[in-house]
């Protein structure tokens, strides 16, 4: 005989998600990014690059957002005026000397060649604005992180959301990492497996449970973020 399906488990429980309402509150409502469309050109690019330079090591991702230098070897009208083994060469050089993990002297690796296809992409859209243009004409979230994650490489399920939130183009999603998993472990939470298997159950849980009503998914995201080792101390050293 068929019976109902069963329900998923649920992987944070009222006293959890209390413990956690309780401690995000503490903060102040974070100012969101700008609008994709109050953006330049160039600062687009750049954000687009910089989820390709902060994987395994965030601290460069700093000087790519913030150095007058970056911004005028990465210039995207500048690389797009040059040849492709000149561009190639440009990005690699800049990579290499803001310290991008896992980029060394060869030009020929993953990062760089992350870096190329991701430029091409823009530059096929038409550019930077018209390329977040066509995301922001996706029916939804999901169709967003689909089209992000095929036409661009190292834009996975967080790396998606993140500049969805960045852009402001989606509010209802969470760029979940291993510091959100610490957090949950922090209130108790058993989080089985990887955060990868379980992305959409965590994130509707976090945004049900903690965020709703009064912040946004967003918002969350950018408090836990923000705040990430203060909200440690208080969860570790009470």
């Amino acid at each position: 005989m068929g019976g109902l399906p069963l329900m998923p488990k649920q992987i944070l429980t009222e006293p959890q998600a209390a413990r956690l309402r309780k401690l995000v509150r503490l903060y102040p409502k974070p100012k969101m990014g700008k609008s994709w469309k109050q953006r330049t050109p160039d600062q687009i690019w750049l954000r687009v690059l910089s989820q390709i330079v902060v994987a395994g090591n965030a601290a460069p991702g700093e000087t790519l957002r913030h150095s007058p230098a970056v911004g005028e070897r990465l210039a995207f009208s500048r690389l797009k005026s040059l040849s492709s083994r000149l561009r190639r060469q440009r990005i690699h050089s800049v990579l290499q000397a803001i310290g991008t993990r896992y980029v060394g002297k060869n030009s020929r690796n993953r990062k760089v060649d992350a870096a190329i296809h991701n430029f091409n992409a823009l530059v096929k859209a038409g550019g930077p604005r018209q390329f977040f243009k066509k995301v922001a004409a996706k029916k939804n979230k999901e169709a967003k992180v689909e089209y992000l994650s095929n036409e661009l490489r190292y834009y996975k399920k967080k790396g998606c959301r993140d500049i969805l939130i960045e852009f402001q183009l989606a509010s209802d999603c969470l760029a979940l990492d291993q510091r959100i998993r610490r957090v949950l472990e922090g209130v108790g939470v058993t989080v089985a497996g990887s955060i990868d298997r379980q992305y959409q159950q965590i994130e509707d849980e976090l945004i049900k449970k903690v965020a709703e009503p009064s912040l946004t998914g967003g918002q969350l995201d950018r408090i836990l973020f923000q705040n990430y080792g203060d909200i440690m101390v208080r969860l570790l050293c009470p």
